[in-house]
Order: structure tokens, then sequence, then C-alpha cells
């Protein structure tokens, strides 16, 4: 049996949250975008039991409420609390199984200092929040070089949060602003999304992210999730899968690399069950330690004691 801690997941509650970029004019632009404008909850996120057992979850803001974004921390948490699973689809998909969860919120980080204390102090104000995310792609260098980010992310590091940060790492421009950004503030615990979307597809590009990646690797207080291979084509195949697996493993080392599903954006490609069960063979495959990178490392960032 091998254990799953699911560090990259979103639920939606269309009657509840807002979720701007999942109507159908707004980006991203897919065609197929309408398949996820609807309610998403963790009743979907079934695995084959003979084989894996999810134990944990990390609820990745989804644009419930960018305003407010305590919001979206409230409704996750209405659906658990402190002695395991109230939501009753919850409880017959998952049993007693899950045993922990956490949420990263919203909270921009160019705000005006004051305005960003008072945004971070509401999010981490809940015991559940212990990251934020600021979704950078193409503003990437506005936002690193903007006059308030770096005393901002000073402030998360004071906190003890964590950075949740998503860019193109095949840009040289862009991941030359994130790594002089980094280098500023060497204390703050970063982990890149989605493994900043290899481009499996182009070998040039995908030559520039491998340069960059090994670049980034040198900064010992950044990890990777491993997850998204559906936002760089839904027809993607398990050996592009598993190039990219073994590739960050080689830069970052295992106990720096954690697999994810990005659900329910992952079911545009594949169910739940067939994603996690490609990504755990691909990595057997390759001969990587899947109790730390399904699970142990994940628990340990996010400091989920399980």
């Amino acid at each position: 049996m091998i254990n799953i801690v699911d560090p990259h997941i979103h639920f939606f509650d269309l009657q509840r949250g807002k979720y701007k970029w999942l109507q159908p004019n707004e980006p991203p632009l897919w065609p197929d975008k309408k398949l996820i404008n609807r309610n998403i909850s963790i009743d979907e996120m079934t695995l084959n039991q003979e084989f894996y057992e999810l134990i944990g979850l990390v609820h990745i803001e989804a644009g419930f409420d960018n305003v407010h974004p305590e919001l979206e921390i409230q409704n996750v948490e209405r659906i658990f609390d402190s002695s395991g699973l109230t939501d009753q689809s919850a409880i017959k998909v998952l049993g007693s199984a899950l045993r922990a969860f956490r949420v990263i919120s919203f909270v921009d980080i160019t705000l005006a200092n004051h305005d960003f204390k008072a945004a971070l102090d509401k999010q981490l104000s809940y015991s559940s929040c212990v990251c934020i995310r600021h979704i950078f792609d193409d503003q990437t260098v506005s936002i690193c070089r903007h006059p308030n980010t770096l005393q901002n992310l000073r402030k998360l590091v004071e906190r003890g949060g964590v950075l949740e940060l998503q860019f193109d790492l095949s840009s040289d421009t862009d991941t030359v602003a994130v790594i002089q950004m980094l280098e500023r503030v060497p204390d703050l615990k970063v982990v890149i999304n989605h493994a900043g979307f290899a481009p499996f597809l182009k070998p040039q590009k995908y030559s520039a992210w491998l340069r960059h990646l090994a670049l980034l690797s040198v900064q010992k207080q950044i990890y990777i999730k491993v997850s998204g291979f559906e936002m760089v084509s839904r027809e993607f195949r398990w050996q592009q899968a598993a190039v990219v697996i073994d590739d960050v493993a080689k830069s970052f080392g295992q106990h720096r690399l954690m697999l994810a599903s990005n659900f329910p954006v992952c079911l545009l490609a594949k169910s739940y069950s067939h994603y996690w069960d490609g990504l755990l063979k691909c990595s057997q495959q390759i001969g990587l330690d899947l109790t730390a990178i399904a699970s142990k490392n994940a628990s340990d960032f996010y400091s989920m004691g399980i």
C-alpha cells in the first residue's frame, strides 16, 4: 500500500465562490474548460484502494474570492474539522484514511506593506493555512521587481509562511528575475508549482527549462511540485512525464520533490486514479523513493505530521 499526500488540489463551490477564471471568456482560454466549470468536491478523488491510500491533501486557492480570500479558507474548513472528515461524501469515499489537510491562500505580494501584513495576518490566523500563492505567469518580471515585493516577502519569512510560486521556468527573463528576487530573501521557503511548466513538446525550450532548473536548485530553500502535465498537453504520454520527473529528481534531489495531481484540472486529461497510477509507476521505474515523493516530503513541507 502506497500512502499519498496530494499537495496540489482545488475544490470548486460555484454557489459560494466567484471563480472568474472559470468563465469561458476569461483566461486561460481552454476550449474544454467548461468540463470543470462546475462544483468539484472530494468525492471525485477516488483511487485504486487496493494499492493507494489518500492520507492528506493541500487545497490551493482557486480564485474563490480574490478580494476576500479568507472566504475560501472558511469554505474548505467547512468540509473538515479537527477530528477528521465532516462532509458525508468525503467520508463515503475516503473513510478514515484522510488524516490531515492544509490550505494555501492568495495574498498579492505587491500590496502596500501595511496592507500585505494585514492580509497575511488574516490568512495565517486560520490553523489550516500555512502558505500563500501568487500566480506570476506573464507578470513575473514586474512582480519580482515591484518596490513592495521584497519587504512583503521578508514579512512572510517572519511569520513562518511559505510562498507557492507559479511561473514559466523555460523563460530566461522570468527565471533571472525570480532568482534575483529569491537571492535577496534567502530564508524564504518556496515551492515551484507544476514543475515550472516543463515544455516537454519543445526540445529547445526544454533545454532552457533544464538549465534554469539547475540554477534554481542551488537555492536549498526551494522545493518543487511535479504536476500540471495536462496544462502543457492534454495528450501527454507517461514516457514524457517520466523524463520530467527524472530531470527534476536529478537537479533537486528526491528530498525536495513532491508529486501532485492538480485536481480537478488533471481530469481534462485523465481520471484522478489513472493520474496517480501513472505518476507512481513512472517514478517506480526510474527508481525513486515513492514514500518520500508521494507523501513524506509533502507532509514535512506543509507541517502535516503524518
